[in-house]
């Protein structure tokens, strides 16, 4: 297997996805910049475009992205990329990665 391009962290967060006629709950099991793991129940074909609600914390709204097309997929785990993902979507999950890599919990959203 070649070098990731993004680090990816181990976490464990709720997760809802939809899309390509599928929608489920599922248990993110790893994170990076440019995607994530997913343990699920429900199957996942390869190649199926979702949207992703991540619960980073109690305290905050889930994070949002908006398209995130399915890479791999085995029985009861698929990985997706995040191509599609807005601006303050994509702040949470820079701030939930550093609190990830420093071992703190994640911080509340600031607001500018």
């Amino acid at each position: 297997m070649g070098n990731r391009q993004y680090v990816r962290f181990g976490a464990r967060r709720p997760v809802h996805f939809s899309g390509a006629g599928t929608e489920g709950e599922g248990q993110l099991i790893n994170i990076s910049l440019g995607g994530c793991a997913i343990e699920s129940a429900v199957s996942v074909t390869t190649g199926a475009f979702l949207k992703l609600e991540v619960k980073i914390s109690e305290q905050e709204t889930p994070m949002l992205v908006a398209l995130a097309p399915v890479r791999w997929s085995n029985v009861g785990r698929f990985g997706t990329e995040f191509i599609a993902i807005d601006r303050e979507p994509q702040h949470q999950l820079q701030q939930f990665l550093a609190a990830l890599k420093t071992g703190a919990p994640p911080s509340p959203p600031t607001t500018t």
